[in-house]
């Protein structure tokens, strides 16, 4: 008896590793598919996180007004909360459009969208700003370019 309960108990651990294994292409696909994976993404061949450092770059270097929760601030301190938040999103940040989507678009905490104050006090969304600014970094093809629009 005792030595069949020993051979059960090795083939179910055998099939869940077979169904664990067979399950990885398939997860992985499904993220493909979704746009998570920086190769097929839509910034194919630019590093993700040299694109994302430029954003953070941007925002610190730029000289408009950041609105967030009603308060205003500057490119610096608004860089300062994105590297923060980002920092607490770990690894789940995997594209710029990621970055831009769920860090630097609106608060985790009021659900308020951020807004970026021109110096002409024109007002923008912060999603749309940096999506604009993250085209003309791809466009570009040089890693070192930042303007401050």
């Amino acid at each position: 008896m005792k030595f069949q309960s020993v051979s059960v108990h090795s083939l179910i651990v055998l099939l869940v590793i077979i169904a664990f294994t067979s399950a990885i292409p398939a997860t992985a696909n499904a993220e493909r598919s979704a746009g998570n994976d920086p190769v097929t993404s839509k910034s194919a061949g630019r590093d993700e996180k040299a694109s994302i450092g430029h954003l953070v770059a941007f925002m610190e270097r730029s000289d408009v007004t950041f609105i967030r929760n009603g308060q205003e601030y500057d490119g610096k301190a608004a860089a300062e909360h994105m590297k923060l938040k980002l920092g607490q999103a770990g690894n789940r940040i995997k594209t710029a459009r990621d970055f831009i989507e769920n860090i630097a678009s609106k608060s985790s905490m009021s659900g308020k969208e951020y807004s970026i104050k021109r110096t002409d006090g024109t007002q923008v969304s912060a999603r749309d700003w940096l999506n604009a600014e993250l085209r003309r970094f791809e466009a570009s093809g040089d890693s070192t370019t930042t303007t401050t629009r």
